[in-house]
């Protein structure tokens, strides 16, 4: 045995520079020290140093005994880590196929690794630095995963190792982020914003998924629909519908619903400031009102889907009253409902012979009872039984029913003016007195005890009672029309101004001026 050259220690630095560990060495007196194929001799006043690849290390812990020429009085060796720094790797990954399923997504990777040093993916060698990897042992265990709502994405890491050539090897992940699938849900019944104390809510999620109605969970089957009753209160409620699975995002849908219980709803999506004014024939008003009520224009009975109504009303010349009632009829068990109402004054422009001179508009006089203006009657005729009017009248159609006893009675259907002009007027060679209807020209019917010996065309004074509404069509349109019983009917001179192809042949120019 040789003689001892003392004590020795050890100090180790990280050369990242060099990519490997200089071991300094310190000892009492001259030896050599030696370590995976590199040394250095020691002096007592000069230490030495060792410098050993990390192509030659193990990652992580490294413990190294070291070799020496001469004995120690302690067996000499140095602790020390080695981390990512020494074993990196610069590398690309991308999707090499897209798809939803991250089991069904592949990821390419190209690395580049430093001299003495290779990789593996998920433990498979990688030539040149390429590879190929499934997504799914990318990403663990889909099935449990959580994903954030506010970032639907799917995180995980490439499993990379790095190998040297002396079997030392570090796990060296590289993140990924695959989009998350999102779950679907449907509101296969969610038609109107207006619902009383309850909603129905009608759902269906994909195979599955977990359905939660503001926080609760629904018991429902995979696939299948079910209808969900959502308590409301008064107001404005908000309703947040979420579907969940494993490993996707939640699909989710917030909700505002209007309850008005125990108000019958019924909103129009026109809006008319005041009166308002157009020349078009025909007016079209849409909006919502509730699933299960009736809705009626102007007295007609109107149709509508789950709610939802797109309905079209004739306009007369002049003012028009446009009314929109909703009822709910009242059901067993349920308290009463008051119906809703939406009335509008639609003018619809009327042109006035231009050859009336000095019109004036004629009012009628007073009568037994209350009068009622005929344009109430026409929009209002539930309202406004028993009331009295008075009114000028043309013919349409007239039916007169003789009987066996001697008397006799007639059905009159006809337009009613509510607002008339009149004026003399010259026609030809004469001066006539006429008029003409600027007010509406609202559709009634009169039935009278008496027989008028009249005809289509005639015009007629009617004074009676009303005595409601009667259906049908009129000039094409079908139409709710006040019905009265007739107190006195008076036939009126014709005052219908003869076409102008019937004139008489005018007089010369410098005659007409004279005359006037």
């Amino acid at each position: 045995m040789g003689c001892s050259s003392g004590w020795a220690e050890v100090q180790s630095d990280i050369d990242l520079d060099k990519r490997g560990v200089n071991l300094t060495v310190a000892s009492e007196g001259t030896n050599t020290f030696a370590a995976l194929g590199a040394e250095c001799e020691a002096k007592s006043d000069a230490p030495c140093t060792l410098f050993v690849p990390a192509r030659l290390l193990q990652g992580g812990w490294n413990d190294l005994p070291l070799q020496t020429k001469r004995r120690t009085d302690d067996p000499v060796s140095v602790r020390f880590y080695v981390g990512e720094a020494l074993f990196s790797a610069d590398c690309d990954v991308s999707a090499s196929r897209l798809s939803p399923d991250p089991g069904e997504l592949l990821y390419d990777v190209n690395c580049r690794f430093a001299e003495g040093f290779s990789g593996e993916l998920d433990g498979v060698p990688m030539p040149g630095g390429k590879g190929t990897v499934a997504a799914s042992r990318c990403l663990g265990d889909v099935e449990t995963l959580e994903v954030e709502l506010d970032r639907p994405l799917l995180r995980g890491e490439v499993p990379l190792d790095v190998v040297n050539e002396s079997g030392g090897r570090m796990r060296h992940p590289l993140a990924v982020a695959v989009p998350a699938p999102v779950v679907q849900v449907s509101l296969d019944d969610w038609a109107s914003p207006w619902f009383e104390k309850e909603l129905p809510l009608r759902l269906r999620a994909e195979p599955g998924a977990k359905l939660f109605v503001n926080g609760t969970q629904i018991e429902a089957g995979d696939g299948m629909s079910v209808t969900v009753p959502v308590a409301l209160e008064r107001g404005m409620n908000r309703v947040r519908v979420e579907a969940r699975r494993p490993g996707h995002a939640p699909a989710v849908h917030d909700l505002e619903v209007e309850a008005r219980h125990p108000d019958t709803p019924l909103l129009v999506d026109q809006v008319f400031d005041g009166v308002h004014r157009t020349d078009a024939e025909n007016l079209r008003l849409t909006g919502r009102t509730h699933p299960k009520a009736k809705l009626y224009l102007n007295g007609r009975l109107v149709d509508h889907r789950r709610g939802r109504f797109d309905v079209e009303t004739y306009l007369e010349e002049g003012k028009n009253e446009i009314q929109l009632l909703a009822v709910v009829e009242r059901r067993k068990g349920l308290e009463s409902r008051p119906l809703s109402r939406w009335d509008a004054e639609v003018i619809r422009e009327a042109v006035i012979d231009p050859r009336l001179v000095g019109a004036a508009v004629g009012e009628s006089t007073g009568g037994r009872g209350e009068e009622v203006a005929l344009e109430v009657v026409a929009t209002d005729p539930w309202d406004h039984i028993d009331g009295f009017v008075r009114f000028p009248m043309r013919i349409v159609e007239i039916v007169e029913s003789p009987s066996l006893d001697g008397s006799c009675s007639a059905l009159i259907e006809g337009t009613a003016c509510t607002l008339r002009a009149a004026g003399n007027v010259m026609v030809g060679w004469g001066v006539q007195r006429a008029w003409t209807c600027v007010g509406d020209e609202v559709p009634v019917v009169v039935e009278y005890d008496e027989c008028l010996g009249a005809e289509e065309g005639d015009d007629v004074q009617v004074e009676g009672v009303v005595v409601g509404a009667l259906g049908g069509r009129f000039r094409g349109i079908t139409v709710d029309r006040p019905r009265l019983t007739a107190d006195r009917v008076e036939a009126l001179p014709r005052s219908e101004l003869v076409p102008r192809a019937s004139w008489p042949k005018p007089l010369p120019s410098l005659l007409a001026k004279g005359t006037r």
